[in-house]
C-alpha cells in the first residue's frame, strides 16, 4: 500500500485510488473474521499455554445484514465503552488491548456476541 499511495502518488488522487482498489478487489458480502488469542506463561509452577480461536461470519440484526468485519468491529468498540461506563476500565488515558479482561469483555451486552461454541458459526443472539 505504501508503494501504491506514495511511490505511484495515488495519495494525491484518492477518488481514482478508490476506484482502482474496488475494481481490483470488489467488496464481498460473505466475509469472515478469525480471532486467535494465545497466552503462555507459568501457572502453578508449570509452563502452560491457553488459546482462544474463533471464526465469526455475517449476521442479521434488526432486519439488516452485517458483514463480519462490520459487526465484530462495532461490537468490540461498544463492549469496551460498556466496560468504561461500568468503571471496569479507566475513563481517562490510553487503554492497552491486553489490559481488557476477556472474561469481563464476554459478559458485556456487546461482548456476548463473541461467545459461541467452538467449531460452530458464531452469530448474535
Amino acid at each position: 500500500m505504501n508503494f501504491f499511495f506514495h511511490e505511484l502518488l495515488m495519495r494525491e488522487d484518492r477518488t481514482r485510488a478508490g476506484e482502482i482498489l474496488v475494481y481490483a478487489k470488489p467488496q464481498v458480502n460473505e466475509d469472515a473474521v478469525y480471532v486467535h488469542v494465545a497466552v503462555e506463561g507459568w501457572k502453578g509452577g508449570r509452563l502452560s499455554r491457553e488459546e482462544f480461536v474463533r471464526a465469526y461470519y455475517p449476521v442479521e440484526t434488526a432486519g439488516c445484514r452485517w458483514r463480519a468485519i462490520s459487526w465484530t468491529t462495532a461490537s468490540s468498540l461498544c463492549a469496551v465503552v460498556e466496560m468504561v461506563s461500568n468503571s471496569v476500565l479507566p475513563d481517562k488515558g490510553f487503554i492497552k488491548q491486553e489490559k481488557i479482561p476477556l472474561r469481563v469483555f464476554f459478559k458485556t451486552k456487546n461482548g456476548r456476541r463473541f461467545v459461541c461454541e467452538p467449531g460452530r458459526r458464531c452469530s448474535t443472539r
